[in-house]
């Protein structure tokens, strides 16, 4: 776990610019999607979820960038949500059939990958005061 933490700490700038894009990202599509009528109640609850998790992403930056350990329930629910739609997506691609993929298929696991990565981030709750500067 220390060197997980080690890790974070010393890519910090580069997770709080990942935890920002994907944050953005799942706000501009959970906001659009929600827009379409004729949604079923699935797809309503699972992009409201994504919303709400795409808020508190963006809350929580505050804290990324100050020196203090702020809102640190927030960063573990915000952490546990970007893990839950990253390994969602991950299953999702392992169970998609071999006609379906696009030619972008090969990109989507690195990228599940780094939503991830990036809910470990916020679960660690990695504080600025540790970071490394070279």
């Amino acid at each position: 776990m220390q060197k997980l933490k080690k890790f974070y700490s010393e890519s910090y700038m580069l997770w709080v610019i990942f935890k920002i894009i994907l944050g953005l990202i799942l706000l501009i599509s959970t906001i659009s999607t929600l827009q379409l009528s004729r949604l079923s109640a699935t797809e309503s609850s699972v992009n409201t979820i994504g919303l709400i998790i795409a808020i508190l992403s963006l809350i929580t930056l505050k804290a990324d960038f100050s020196s203090s350990t702020k809102f640190p329930v927030l960063k573990m629910m915000s952490g546990i949500g970007l893990l839950a739609i990253g390994l969602a997506i991950f299953v999702v691609l392992l169970t998609i059939s071999e006609g379906g993929r696009s030619d972008f298929y090969f990109l989507e696991y690195p990228f599940s990958l780094l939503i991830i990565l990036t809910g470990l981030f916020d679960v660690l709750n990695v504080d600025r005061a540790d970071t490394v500067y070279m």
